[in-house]
């Protein structure tokens, strides 16, 4: 975040404009003495008190409802220096929250188990940007909030970048919003055989994962009734792979803010293009009965000066920093969309699924 001042608050220092506060000052019926929301997320210092996980659980347990309550004043909240070191234990913090019902079930993202409800970040491959984006923004069931973990910072890039849904809509120019607002998005997404993707180490493109990855299961039987379950229809296609079909409104009423806001993969077609990976994209949809795409309910799709349109504004309010080893953060996922920069060397950053 170049040109930005560090904002200075005891011993910690929080990137850019960002707010945070130590440990200390984190007590239950604390939050109105607490700095004011301004950019997401809050950053949370640990001060040196705690010596093991055991404790860092503890803590965690009695500060839930506050932590609820900072997540959704600030969009979100980074934990930093708190004695967390691996998946294991970041089940174990997950699991203090409700864990989303319906898990990654049909999502769009390569992403595999790591331990109980601990999933992979993404092993989209490494020189790909993950733009800023609402995780499941495609489907109409989604999580509520997504937890982080950084296990392993990479050398090299690999930052989670963050940005506020709301400055996303606030900037979206009004004839565009009006235009959208006119339709529902029709979602088709494709998902390649049973296997075709078990032994893949990084994925180029979402169309190459198999069916069985994004369902967790071999049985067709038991992903058509996962199907069922997400409101998704669904079409077997000769070669054995399976389409999906979803209508989704693009804005969508925060239940507790009552803020609306535009979370939508309505302009995400053009993504592997801007990242230069658009042969590869265009190889896989080639094959495609149905190909791969988020149209308005017309059958037409953004013009491409449009999607570009909602791209500028999501480069020009992401926000991004350094992990470090042992950084926890959790989102809101109906106000703050989040991201990826491409990185290099060995990175380890796993996710939980919330409600």
């Amino acid at each position: 975040m170049t040109g930005i001042e560090q904002a200075k608050f005891g011993d910690f220092a929080a990137p850019g404009n960002l707010v945070g506060v130590d440990i200390d000052e984190l007590r239950p019926g604390a939050v109105a003495a607490l700095p004011k929301a301004g950019a997401p997320p809050l950053f949370i210092q640990h001060d040196g008190s705690m010596t093991d996980a055991g404790h860092f659980m503890e803590w965690s347990r009695e500060r839930r409802s506050l932590l609820d309550e900072l997540v959704l004043r600030h969009g979100g909240i980074v934990l930093r220096g708190f004695p967390i070191d691996d998946a294991e234990q970041f089940n174990r913090f997950a699991n203090l929250f409700p864990i989303y019902a319906h898990g990654y079930a049909g999502g769009m993202a390569p992403r595999r188990h790591v331990t109980g409800d601990v999933l992979e970040s993404t092993y989209l491959t490494q020189d790909f940007k993950l733009s800023l984006h609402s995780e499941m923004a495609y489907m109409k069931n989604f999580p509520p909030r997504i937890a982080f973990f950084c296990e392993q910072a990479s050398c090299i890039g690999g930052e989670t970048i963050i940005g506020s849904l709301a400055e996303l809509t606030r900037r979206i120019p009004p004839a565009l919003r009006e235009r959208i607002e006119r339709h529902k998005v029709r979602v088709v997404r494709n998902y390649a055989p049973c296997g075709s993707s078990r032994d893949l180490k990084a994925i180029e493109d979402t169309n190459q994962i198999g069916w069985d990855e994004a369902f967790e299961t071999e049985d067709p039987t038991e992903a058509e009734r996962l199907c069922g379950q997400l409101g998704l229809e669904f079409e077997w296609n000769e070669d054995g792979s399976l389409t999906l079909f979803d209508l989704v409104e693009p804005f969508t009423i925060h239940p507790k803010t009552q803020e609306r806001v535009y979370r939508s993969s309505l302009h995400t077609d053009i993504t592997s293009e801007r990242q230069g990976m658009a042969a590869t994209r265009e190889r896989l949809i080639a094959q495609q009965k149905h190909p791969s795409g988020s149209f308005l309910d017309t059958g037409e799709k953004l013009t491409r000066e449009e999607a570009e349109c909602i791209h500028r504004i999501q480069d020009e309010i992401e926000i991004s920093w350094q992990w470090r080893d042992g950084d926890l953060m959790i989102l809101d996922n109906l106000q703050v969309a989040h991201g990826r920069n491409p990185y290099s060397g060995p990175r380890l950053v796993h996710v939980a699924l919330l409600e």
